[in-house]
């Protein structure tokens, strides 16, 4: 049975704080940014720093601190021992060394997208993250060209493309028998996203419903994680998007805004060419080409799993209006444009 959404938290809330952060992580949802900051902003701070006084006392126990920072990641390092049916549903991240090594999809460099989709058109995004820390601008150029930028060290990058999704060739890449044992029974909007990015582009702090398999191609990615519910630590704002994002910098000493952010639990994996990762639904992750890297996300909804990771972002992704969780879906599938995952 899934717990409920009050009882799903982090072990170190105490559940009545868990219901009014809840409360309000809701209202900002239903009355918009504006009108909540009117009338609770005063509310949240208060909370925020009740917590916090708390927080500080409960960790110098090293028996609670040992418990509450608890590892959510599981390595693999011979991946034909596992029984990926069993264990994709425990919640924790997954990695499997060199699982896609000998695949065809091994081969591919960025000289082998110049050479072979060069004419192709594809959109850019010249902003650091998904949300508009600042004003994103999108581009249109060809592929080919975008590789000579990104060789020059521009700080470009091609995010949520879905070529691979619609080229047969590109999807011979994979071992897609292997990728769908992750699909569970009554899984939708099974989709293929391609990454290209140079040296020291990122992805800032978000999550989204979609279970994910990420095939790091060539080059090499670091990845943070936050399992779902440290969104109060990461001070989430609720904004009726079908994604959830923070401006919480995790390699930044000067996060005033975050005073929670400090008690988060958090794992690091970087990925190397050949890797698979996979993680559920609503995992936070901020991610870092550490140079120059191709990788392929393979995504997959699954309501059950949702539920488990947070019944509270479920229930918003649901009810988006920017723009609304069925007019992404159709866009996605009739248009392809990378702007419908990046807005």
């Amino acid at each position: 049975m899934l717990d409920l959404w009050w009882a799903v938290k982090p072990l170190a809330i105490h559940s009545w704080d868990w219901v009014k952060y809840n409360a309000l992580f809701l209202s900002e949802h239903f009355l918009g940014q504006s009108l909540y900051k009117k009338l609770f902003q005063g509310t949240e701070k208060s909370l925020i720093s009740r917590v916090e006084s708390k927080l500080e006392s409960q960790l110098k126990n090293p028996k609670f601190y040992h418990h509450h920072y608890e590892s959510f990641l599981e390595t693999y390092e011979n991946v034909e021992n596992v029984e990926i049916k069993k264990i994709r549903t425990n919640s924790k991240i997954q990695l499997f060394k060199g699982a896609a090594a000998k695949w065809n999809c091994s081969s591919w460099d960025l000289d082998y997208f110049k050479k072979n989709y060069g004419e192709k058109e594809v959109t850019v995004l010249n902003s650091d993250g998904l949300f508009e820390k600042g004003v994103q601008q999108f581009g249109s150029t060809s592929m080919a060209q975008y590789i000579d930028m990104l060789k020059k060290g521009s700080k470009v990058y091609l995010k949520f493309s879905p070529m691979v999704h619609h080229d047969s060739s590109l999807r011979k890449g994979f071992d897609i028998d292997w990728l769908e044992q992750f699909s569970m029974p009554g899984s939708f909007g099974r989709k293929f996203f391609l990454f290209i990015g140079g040296g020291n582009t990122l992805t800032p702090i978000h999550t989204a419903l979609s279970n994910t398999v990420f095939v790091q191609v060539y080059g090499k990615k670091k990845w943070t994680f936050w399992v779902p519910n440290d969104r109060f630590f990461l001070n989430v704002r609720a904004n009726r998007r079908a994604y959830f994002y923070t401006d919480f910098d995790p390699f930044s000493d000067e996060n005033p805004d975050f005073p929670l952010a400090k008690y988060a639990n958090k794992v690091e994996v970087t990925l190397e060419a050949g890797d698979v990762l996979w993680f559920p639904g609503f995992f936070w992750h901020h991610v870092v080409n550490e140079i120059d890297s191709i990788g392929v996300a393979y995504k997959t909804a699954h309501f059950p799993s949702a539920l488990k990771g947070s019944i509270s972002m479920t229930l918003l992704s649901f009810l988006a209006t920017k723009p609304f969780l069925l007019e992404s879906l159709i866009k996605s599938n009739f248009k392809n444009n990378e702007r419908v995952f990046l807005e």
